[in-house]
């Protein structure tokens, strides 16, 4: 610890400015427990870089843990409001959010990244997982429909549909999906064949999973 912190002083003394030197100088003062000192260090970044999101987490940390919380939140507030296009700082406060059961806060941080990233099936399921847990299956099964919708192909929002109306009771409705598709992939093949067996129809299920075993085969 001693020769990187004499590192950082001596990057410092050659360039006061030095974005990586400070920001390795607060966490290093962070990891000493100098709290003060760090919360300095984060501000004097934030002079000159006011959107510096590692500066404004280590504040918010901070604050968090001297008891602060109100603070705090006000901290993350504004650098979200700040960095609205920041992929990493939004997937950490939602996380942040979803901890202190901040739900509204953490849908706000999920759908702007859904926004930025329209693409990406990640963000989509980090958010239907997070309806899931706070038992919000209405907007569960609202999002995966106007994903599915946008992207027909995505097998993660269509499995994921498919069990949801499995799991409620519309058994139809969820084998309705499967037949949607024109070609299937194997896994949605395999969790139709999955769900046939559990509805009892053996036959059509094992057929199916025989079928998928022999295209893997001759793949």
């Amino acid at each position: 610890v001693g020769d990187a912190q004499t590192q950082i002083d001596k990057l410092l003394s050659q360039d006061p400015k030095n974005k990586e030197a400070r920001g390795l100088k607060a966490a290093a003062l962070v990891l000493g427990g100098d709290m003060r000192g760090a919360d300095e260090a984060f501000s004097q970044i934030l002079v000159d870089d006011p959107k510096n999101v590692e500066a404004l987490l280590g504040k918010f940390g901070i604050a968090m843990q001297e008891g602060r919380t109100d603070e705090g939140w006000k901290i993350l507030e504004k650098a979200i409001a700040e960095n609205q296009d920041n992929t990493l700082l939004l997937e950490r406060s939602a996380v942040l959010y979803f901890r202190e059961k901040r739900i509204d806060d953490a849908e706000k941080c999920l759908l702007r990244l859904i926004e930025l990233k329209p693409d990406s099936p990640e963000y989509t399921m980090d958010l239907l997982n997070m309806y899931a847990a706070t038992k919000n299956l209405d907007k569960g099964e609202a999002l995966l429909r106007k994903s599915l919708a946008a992207h027909p192909a995505e097998d993660k929002y269509r499995t994921a549909l498919v069990m949801l109306l499995f799991n409620t009771k519309r058994v139809d409705e969820a084998f309705g999906l499967f037949k949607e598709v024109e070609k299937p992939s194997p896994v949605l093949r395999m969790t139709e064949a999955q769900l046939l067996l559990i509805t009892g129809k053996k036959d059509e299920g094992m057929a199916m999973l025989r079928g998928v075993a022999d295209d893997s085969s001759d793949a």
